[in-house]
This record gives structure tokens, C-alpha cells and sequence, in this order.
């Protein structure tokens, strides 16, 4: 049985161009999605050295100075989970050790997305970060290029991985047509196959709390790439 899902945004393509354009660009991504309701975001529930331990002294001060500290918080928690899952694709054995992804925005995150950066040992990427109303869901990207992301509240079926894995195949069946031969590994990272065949797709999935998120780019050759291998 399919997850009832209400999406909750149009399917986005970062260019506003459609699949075909991914064929000259290069792109590997990392997102996350975190759910603003969870009583697990609360600060209030938080240990008293998560702060110290998570983030830098200067994005301690971005997170206290803004007007919603809250969302600031989750948003760049949100950007490094997202940089680890797309540097553990290119270095494996990659660790997540929180305080060592900086995040930088390039605006105050007012706004319904927010755009900044995410450095790591040598490797610098980029970062979009949609906000939404009760959830936060970032992208990392290692280049300059085209990738379709999607967000949607889900009545939870008991299995949040199967979930957020029929949610990406409906999207990405509608855009790459023949959606009965789609279907998503198992494996870690996830990839995207027709019949048996893995497609030149990056793919990147994501769920807590209500939310399930997805991204994808067509593995080509990028602009502004700054990840050191």
C-alpha cells in the first residue's frame, strides 16, 4: 500500500529547466529533512552541551541572532546532515562529526529558501534550504547544476524508509516516464534503477517525524565543483 502523502510544494527544479538539461551538467547531492513539530527539535529537549558540541562559535551567533532561532537551528542542522550524506558517497569512510561541516548562508533565511554553503576538509558545497511552515529540508550539491527535490507530510505506514522510497518513485516516475520499471535499492547509498539497471541518477532520500523528503541529479559533469577527493 502507498503512503498517504499531501505534498506540500511543486516538484522543483533548481534551473526551472526539465530532465533533459541534466544531460550537460554534473551533479552529486545530499539532503535532509527535519520536522519542526517532532518533540525531539524542541530546545527545550535538547542536551545542555548540544550546542557546544554541534556547532561553531560563529554559527552559535547566526543561530542566537535570528528571528526565528528555532528554525536557524534546524537549518543548519539540516545543511550538515545533508553535506555528510553527500561526501560519504565520494570518501566512505567520511564520519559525521557535526562540529566539523560549517555552515554559511548567503542571506538571513527570512525567506522560504535560503542559499549558502557547507565546508569540510578541503571540500566546500553548495547548499539550498527550503523553509517551510513546520519543516526544514536541505540540499547539498557539490556543483553548480540542475537537481528536482520534493517534500511532502505522511501519514506514517510503519515503515518510513519503503515510504519515502514510493514517494521519490511517483515523482520521478512522472518525469522519466515508464514508472512501473523504476524502482530504488536497498542499498546505502540508495540507487535508482529501471528493471535492473542502474540509472546515471543521484539520488538522496530522507524522512522525520510527518515528513519525507527526496532529491535527484543526472550524474554528469559539473560547474564550480569544489569537493577535494
Amino acid at each position: 500500500m502507498r503512503p498517504a502523502c499531501e505534498a506540500r510544494g511543486r516538484l522543483r527544479v533548481e534551473s526551472g529547466r526539465p530532465w533533459s538539461a541534466w544531460r550537460t551538467t554534473i551533479l552529486l547531492i545530499g539532503n535532509d529533512v527535519v520536522d519542526l513539530r517532532d518533540d525531539e527539535t524542541k530546545i527545550g529537549n535538547l542536551h545542555p552541551r548540544f550546542m557546544m558540541r554541534v556547532f561553531a562559535p560563529e554559527e552559535r551567533r547566526c543561530i542566537s541572532e535570528s528571528v526565528n532561532p528555532h528554525r536557524a537551528l534546524w537549518m543548519h542542522w539540516a545543511a550538515k546532515e545533508a553535506a555528510y550524506k553527500l561526501l560519504k558517497k565520494l570518501v566512505p569512510e567520511t564520519v559525521f562529526a557535526p562540529a566539523a561541516f560549517r555552515v554559511e548562508f548567503a542571506d538571513d533565511g527570512r525567506g522560504k529558501t535560503a542559499r549558502g554553503t557547507v565546508s569540510h576538509v578541503g571540500s566546500r558545497l553548495f547548499l539550498q534550504v527550503g523553509c517551510l511552515e513546520d519543516c526544514i529540508h536541505a540540499v547539498a550539491s557539490s556543483g553548480r547544476g540542475e537537481f528536482l527535490s520534493n517534500v511532502a507530510s505522511c501519514r506514517s505506514s510503519g515503515d518510513d524508509s519503503a515510504a519515502v522510497r514510493a514517494y521519490a518513485l511517483r515523482d520521478l516516475g512522472l518525469w522519466l516516464g515508464k514508472g512501473d520499471e523504476l524502482h530504488i535499492s536497498g542499498s546505502r547509498p540508495p540507487r535508482l534503477c529501471r528493471s535492473e539497471r542502474p540509472l546515471a541518477v543521484d539520488l538522496s532520500l530522507s524522512h522525520h517525524g510527518r515528513w519525507l523528503a527526496w532529491a535527484a541529479a543526472h550524474c554528469g559533469r559539473a560547474t564550480g565543483s569544489q569537493v577535494a577527493l
